[in-house]
């Protein structure tokens, strides 16, 4: 906890350390002077709250039922490649099969990787990846940016959250 005078507000009526079945009226919790609140004082003003959300917490469905009804959907930008590869079941992310796809058969031009592409178009295709949908990458808009599509490649491999080449292997390499 931060030094005593320094405490948010909120410990006030909420302190971090409370636990409600820890409560007794007559407890030998010791009182910041500053505090005209006492520990029996929030468990009887509180309690009620405290008791619904800890019962809310609980009764929350889990990540896989959220899944399962389609309420929750697993990210594709920003996520481990193991996890995301082991969730969609595929060899490869859809996003970087369909970007070389399109590179290799429109992107003979120089600097493909180098050139950076429009930001609103590079958004669209993030979230339309995001959204679970693989994006019509033949539109005129997209191929006539065709820049756009190798600035997603190169956004997909900054944002994984552990490179490609992982920490393991920095031993190897030096």
């Amino acid at each position: 906890s931060p030094p005593s005078g320094l405490q948010p507000a909120s410990w006030s009526l909420f302190p971090p350390y409370l636990e409600m079945e820890s409560v007794m009226p007559d407890s030998a919790w010791v009182a910041d002077p500053l505090n005209h609140y006492n520990l029996s004082s929030v468990s009887k003003k509180h309690g009620k709250l405290i008791t619904f959300l800890r019962s809310f917490m609980k009764s929350r469905p889990t990540k896989q039922k959220l899944k399962q009804r389609g309420i929750l959907r697993e990210r594709v930008f920003g996520c481990d490649l193991g996890e995301h590869l082991l969730n969609s079941g595929h060899d490869v992310p859809q996003v970087l099969k369909s970007c070389t796809e399109f590179i290799e058969k429109h992107g003979v031009v120089d600097g493909i990787y180098r050139l950076s592409g429009i930001a609103s178009n590079i958004q669209k295709l993030r979230h339309e990846f995001d959204s679970e949908q693989i994006p019509d990458l033949t539109k005129d808009v997209y191929i006539q940016d065709i820049h756009c599509v190798g600035s997603l490649c190169k956004l997909y491999f900054r944002e994984l959250p552990n490179p490609l080449l992982t920490y393991q292997l920095y031993e190897k390499f030096s």
